[in-house]
C-alpha cells in the first residue's frame, strides 16, 4: 500500500510571505509535514514573489497584464 503524498500549490508558498500571520503560520506547519511541488509551482512562486518585491520596494505600479497574441 502506498502512502498518499500531498501536493503543494503556489498559494501555499505565497502564504509563507503573507502579512496575515495565521495564514503564514498555517502554511509553515503544512509544509513542515512534507509533500511535493512541481517545477511549475516554483516558477510561478518566483515570478509572483519577485514582481511583488519590486512593487513593494520600488513602489512601482503593477504591470498591466495583456492577453498573449498568437
Amino acid at each position: 500500500m502506498s502512502k498518499t503524498r500531498v501536493f503543494f500549490d503556489t498559494n501555499v508558498l505565497l502564504y509563507l510571505l503573507s502579512a496575515d500571520t495565521p495564514k503564514a503560520d498555517q502554511a509553515e506547519q503544512t509544509i513542515a509535514q512534507g509533500g511535493v511541488m512541481s517545477v511549475q509551482v516554483l516558477n510561478e512562486f518566483c515570478s509572483i514573489a519577485s514582481r511583488t518585491l519590486l512593487v513593494r520596494t520600488l513602489r512601482l505600479p503593477l504591470p498591466a497584464t495583456t492577453p498573449s497574441t498568437r
